[in-house]
């Protein structure tokens, strides 16, 4: 499938700074399910300073401009589908196991502790265990827009009870680094059936399994990610 992709991204400023850098991470790269057609950046009320790849493998721009208002399209086309090799490789930029390292977003605290050994006789089976954890997350934190923010941690979302598709990849991140499974965030973008527009792109986790290699897994939809999906970037966490 080849999937069109439009990202406009608009900062108003309500003074115009002496100079501001913009890190956008908007550039997907081929991967083992998908294969970057075209793509490229524009910028109106800035330029672009420097595109390069950070230590996730993953391509930066930065953008410098000193205007009150400034709008960033990223725009390409993707194909997906695409079944290059088995996904169980480790990726040579960063340890595997620099992904058990918890971050302020998915440390666990008094309530994720109380629940994460229900899951330890499940990591050996990565389907089993992925499945588990997403229905249980799922059941937990229902999905509501507009009740977390960027900034909320795994732990506090599922105190809230509440949260959407951040709050899901955080809270099963943090369960899969304290059973000892290397895990990570990727955001992307996922085609929603008969909407052309959409309001927000999407995330979701991978796992690291010994002799199974890395797995995604959509926590909020409860499934595989398919040709629907085009990831963007990965990394700790948000």
């Amino acid at each position: 499938m080849k999937i069109y992709i439009k990202h406009t991204t608009r900062y108003r400023y309500d003074h115009g700074p002496i100079w501001v850098i913009h890190k956008a991470v908007l550039t997907p790269q081929d991967d083992v399910s998908q294969k970057v057609v075209r793509w490229g950046i524009s910028v109106n009320g800035g330029g672009v300073q420097l595109a390069t790849k950070d230590h996730f493998g993953n391509h930066v721009t930065l953008i410098k401009s000193k205007n009150k208002l400034i709008s960033i399209t990223a725009e390409g086309e993707i194909e997906t589908g695409i079944k290059r090799e088995q996904y169980l490789r480790v990726d040579k930029k960063i340890p595997v196991y620099c992904y058990l390292i918890p971050t302020l977003l998915t440390k666990p605290g008094k309530n994720l502790n109380r629940i994460i050994s229900k899951f330890s006789k499940r990591k050996g089976k990565p389907e089993n265990f992925l499945n588990d954890v997403s229905e249980f997350i799922r059941a937990r934190v229902h999905y509501q827009k507009n009740t977390t923010s960027s900034g909320t941690s795994a732990e506090e979302a599922f105190s809230i009870g509440a949260g959407v598709c951040q709050d899901h990849t955080h809270i099963m991140l943090s369960i899969a680094r304290a059973l000892g499974l290397p895990a990570r965030y990727v955001s992307g973008y996922l085609k929603l059936r008969n909407k052309k527009t959409q309001e927000a792109s999407h995330a979701w986790g991978e796992v690291f399994f010994e002799g199974y290699g890395w797995r995604s897994f959509d926590i909020s939809t409860g499934t595989a990610p398919n040709q629907n999906y085009v990831s963007l970037a990965r990394g700790f966490d948000y």
